[in-house]
């Protein structure tokens, strides 16, 4: 149906088409790869039939997941994009990335409802963790605030103190109004009541909010 579409306006617009698909990544699994292989289908019959250039935009780089087919049972890997592709990033690995991802979706459905607000990510592929700073207007001025998700690997304190560190540091360089950070504990053997906590603690001078979920 979509590849349809895009071939009607195609074929109706007396121009090329750019076209910029906003969330990608918040599609997921054989939906995502419904989308991507009619874009890959249309791609051959551009202009005239198809899009001149699509953009898709979002937290990552499409071409650096694996994404699970529940409908093949198979894992769409980095060889699927390799042959319709041509600049590559590094490897990234969806999975480890999911509740970062379900996270930062979940926030700009916030910031996209109004009130003129606005999502940064700085991305650290490879190191499980994600930087946002998200910037909130208000009368006045425009409220700054960093956002640090990790993800638990070896014990709780080691990956929160860690953590506060990197928080800091990016608030720091930000200049931010307030820092927290978002630690995502994937053990399936603790309860939920284990899992998620909040409390807050001052590091080198600044006061960070920790979320545990």
């Amino acid at each position: 149906m979509l590849e349809e579409v895009l071939r009607r306006w195609a074929e109706a617009s007396p121009k090329p088409l750019v076209l910029l698909i906003d969330e990608i990544d918040a599609l997921i699994g054989d939906t995502l790869i419904s989308v991507l292989r009619q874009i890959r289908a249309g791609y051959p019959q551009r202009p005239a039939l198809f899009p001149q250039s699509i953009v898709l935009c979002g937290v990552c780089d499409v071409r650096d997941y694996r994404i699970h087919s529940d409908r093949d049972k198979a894992i769409i890997t980095q060889d699927f994009f390799r042959q319709h592709s041509e600049h590559w990033i590094e490897r990234f690995d969806y999975k480890e990335a999911r509740p970062q991802l379900l996270l930062q979706v979940f926030l700009q459905r916030i910031v996209n409802s109004g009130g003129g607000g606005r999502i940064e990510r700085e991305y650290g592929l490879g190191r499980l963790r994600t930087d946002l700073l998200l910037f909130w207007p208000y009368p006045g001025g425009v409220q700054q605030v960093v956002i640090e998700l990790k993800l638990v690997y070896g014990s709780l304190s080691s990956t929160i103190e860690k953590g506060l560190e990197q928080t800091a540091e990016y608030a720091d360089r930000c200049g931010a109004d307030e820092a927290h950070l978002v630690i995502f504990d994937r053990d399936k053997s603790k309860t939920w009541q284990e899992k998620i906590f909040s409390r807050e603690e001052t590091y080198q001078g600044r006061q960070i909010k920790i979320w545990g979920m």
